[in-house]
């Protein structure tokens, strides 16, 4: 069975939303960056175990960072989850608050 990775909403929305910041300031660089993370989701799904654990805000989460990124994922029985992609400076406790049970 051929490994997946899925992108959830919350993600896509936040992929929009970097693309949208960076793109009115620097289109170029606005493309490298998500090429960037692009390519992240890649060598994650390969490599799942690669992130840093990060059950202390959703248990078997992993974090990978991309320059001032994190991408969150779970590692799935079909390959990924990608949760989100933030700024490693947000709060991270109130960015998944909405998804802890």
């Amino acid at each position: 069975m051929t490994k997946q990775f899925n992108v959830s909403p919350d993600a896509k929305q936040d992929l929009d939303d970097i693309w949208e910041y960076y793109a009115e300031r620097d289109l170029a660089y606005a493309k490298k960056l998500l090429t960037e993370i692009a390519k992240k989701f890649m060598l994650l799904l390969q490599y799942p175990e690669m992130g840093r654990e990060r059950n202390d805000l959703i248990l078997n989460m992993r974090s990978f960072a991309v320059k001032d990124y994190l991408i969150f994922y779970l590692p799935t029985d079909y390959g990924i989850e990608i949760l989100r992609v933030a700024k490693a400076s947000r709060n991270l406790s109130k960015l998944f608050e909405d998804m802890i049970p």
